[in-house]
């Protein structure tokens, strides 16, 4: 999802509360305003390459930036045009932040396109639609959806929190349905288990990885963690599910280390450097 021009135009222009100060020196207030116009050049080459760059386009305005985007499971059929996606906002300091499901509505295949209107076949416009909305504590660092169950949503928060949302109702949502605990500090890792339904995993700043099971849980609003996964020197950027065994996980970190865990232990089984540089 791409903002549109006249968003963009706007966001390029749009000086916020905290650069005031920087607008009341001139030499600062011009290199605020050469930079806003270097993002528009950049902005209006990117436009011109998009055919070249992308088989599709479609562009929605959105009041804030998202740190995260996610698909939700649409079916198997290839022709399917309604689709869904979780969002989340990062807003100002004093504006409310969000999670938010999209709706979108992508065009046929050209195949289907051209049999429908062959038919006389009326075919709505590609669309992008915001269709329900969480109240969310801070910027959304992350969301992802549960695998077994796409409208449970985990959302990783700018506080030590991992918050857990049902956005199966229609209209907008007041709050958290649940809250994890057992990290010190934010974060950006966040991945549900593919094969144990609730089992959900996270990494932060705190150099720990936590392990929740929801379905231990049965329901409760607080839940602390059931498994801390201590060993990376420094944070934990990401983890993720090995895709065959329902025991094993991996994870990164800013130690430049690659560690792959078994849930039956509390050591990595495997540790290397990766990388000599985060």
């Amino acid at each position: 999802i791409l903002a549109g021009d006249q968003q963009l135009a706007a966001s390029t222009l749009h000086f916020p509360a905290q650069s005031k100060s920087a607008m009341d020196g001139g030499s600062s207030f011009q290199a605020f305003t050469a930079a806003a116009a270097m993002e528009m050049e950049e902005y209006l080459n990117w436009k011109k390459n998009a055919p070249v760059l992308y088989d599709l386009v479609v562009s929605h305005p959105l009041e804030w930036p998202s740190l995260t985007v996610q698909w939700l499971p649409s079916g198997s059929s290839a022709s399917a045009r309604s689709h869904r996606l979780v969002l989340g906002t990062h807003a100002s300091d004093d504006s409310p932040n969000h999670l938010m499901l999209v709706d979108a509505v992508l065009p046929l295949p050209p195949r289907l396109a051209a049999a429908a209107a062959a038919e006389g076949r009326a075919v709505p416009a590609p669309s992008v639609s915001i269709g329900r909305s969480a109240s969310h504590q801070g910027e959304v660092n992350r969301a992802r959806c549960m695998p077994q169950r796409p409208y449970t949503v985990a959302t990783k928060t700018c506080v030590d929190e991992v918050h857990v949302y049902h956005l199966g109702e229609d209209g907008d949502k007041g709050g958290a349905d649940a809250v994890l605990r057992g990290h010190g500090a934010e974060g950006y890792g966040l991945a549900w288990s593919a094969m144990k339904e609730g089992f959900l995993l996270s990494g932060s700043y705190d150099k720990k990885i936590c392990l929740w099971d929801l379905k231990a849980g049965n329901g409760a609003p607080v839940l602390d963690a059931q498994q801390v996964f201590e060993a990376h020197e420094d944070v934990v950027e990401d983890v993720a599910w090995h895709l065959k065994d329902e025991n094993l996980f991996g994870s990164v970190g800013d130690d430049c280390k690659f560690m792959m865990w078994d849930l039956r232990t509390n050591k990595p089984e495997q540790s290397m450097v990766a990388h000599q540089k985060e």
